[in-house]
């Protein structure tokens, strides 16, 4: 698994939005 730092707390919300729709497709998929 990959631990990305990153610079800002910008980036960090833009990384969490990501991980968190990456999560929910992920939860579609499987139902």
């Amino acid at each position: 698994m990959l631990i990305i730092i990153p610079k800002s707390w910008k980036s960090l919300g833009v990384l969490k939005n990501a991980w968190s729709l990456l999560l929910i497709t992920n939860y579609i998929a499987k139902s």
